[in-house]
């Protein structure tokens, strides 16, 4: 609504120092209020449907030839549209002015005015469409930025659910746990633990502002991680790292490979008797594959599927690669390696 009184408004406000300027090209002077008030309520009704006009044009076109897919084609309809709809106004608006003036105002009357009249209305055409141009790309910019700022605060989300994930309560009560039968056994092995259980507490935090991390970042974190689970677990888990040195300056979200080797302790069954292989590797078409023999754990399947919904969802901020799900007998996910934001 506010759209439409501004532009009618204007509009009205144009015709009434176009007829002023046209007036006075004619006579040598302005006309008087008192004397030609019908005139002046005429060319601010028609300056306002001329407005109108407009509006509901550019709202027409819009939904036919989007600003977004092309541009030229855009601008160049909705300047002929306003061309007709300008024309069509000034002959309505001759029409309706007879018995406004002493004399009849007609083409004749005009004719010496026609190429100012002609050039005055082809500059408000222009500047319509420049209008209508930077209005559409300060929207843009602003959906653009909008859109920016909602993805930033999702990911920040994501992120925090993850950082939750790795300083619960239960995860320190169970490092503790094995602190504590450790110095029973071995003083030198605790404080290893104890050193690694501080990084993994280090690396989330220091990487929760971060938008992606290097691979060999979360790849020494990984390793942290997985030493801790291996003295908990003992021969029961085992691991391969095949990563070679060109990938470690590619990007990925922080905590992405770390979660997934955390889905395939967590929902999988093992024992020493039957112990479960973790294997990190490359994999062709610049991804790292995470698998594990598929051994889910019923009960735990709907908290794996939080865990991979979480992974895709920050991956599409970034690429439009997708992750990569296999769950079979193997179950593999991989995830495709960025570039440098």
């Amino acid at each position: 609504m506010r759209k439409w009184l501004l532009k009618s408004s204007g509009m009205a406000f144009i015709a009434v120092g176009i007829f002023n300027y046209l007036y006075y090209g004619k006579t040598g002077e302005l006309p008087d209020l008192a004397g030609h008030l019908g005139a002046y309520l005429l060319v601010v009704a028609m300056g306002a449907v001329a407005g109108i006009s407009i509006v509901y044009s550019n709202i027409r076109l819009n939904a036919v030839i989007s600003w977004r897919k092309s541009l030229g084609v855009r601008f160049l309809a909705g300047s002929l549209v306003q061309a007709a709809i300008l024309a069509g106004i000034v002959l309505l608006g001759l029409e309706l002015s007879k018995g406004l003036f002493p004399e009849p105002v007609s083409f004749e009357m005009l004719k010496p005015e026609m190429i100012k009249l002609a050039l005055l209305l082809f500059v408000l055409i222009i500047v319509n469409g420049v209008f209508d141009l930077s209005y559409f790309s300060f929207s843009e910019y602003s959906k653009g930025r909008l859109n920016q700022l909602k993805h930033e605060r999702e990911q920040l989300e994501l992120q925090y659910e993850l950082l939750k994930t790795q300083l619960s309560p239960h995860y320190l009560f169970n490092s503790l746990n094995t602190i504590s039968s450790l110095l029973d056994d071995s003083s030198e092995q605790a404080e290893q633990f104890i050193r690694r259980l501080v990084q993994s507490y280090q690396y989330p935090i220091a990487s929760q502002d971060k938008k992606l991390v290097t691979v060999e970042e979360e790849l020494a974190f990984v390793r942290a991680y997985l030493f801790l689970q291996k003295v908990r677990f003992g021969n029961a888990l085992t691991h391969t790292i095949s990563i070679g040195a060109n990938k470690f300056s590619a990007n990925i979200p922080p905590l992405t490979i770390q979660l997934l080797v955390e889905n395939a302790i967590k929902h999988n069954d093992f024992s020493e008797l039957d112990p479960m292989e973790i294997v990190i590797q490359e994999e062709e078409g610049n991804y790292i594959c995470v698998t594990n023999e598929n051994r889910g754990i019923v009960d735990e399947a709907e908290s794996l599927q939080v865990g991979l919904a979480n992974i895709q969802k920050r991956y599409v901020f970034f690429t439009d690669l997708p992750v990569r799900i296999v769950n079979d007998k193997l179950f593999s996910v991989s995830v495709p390696l960025l570039p440098h934001l």
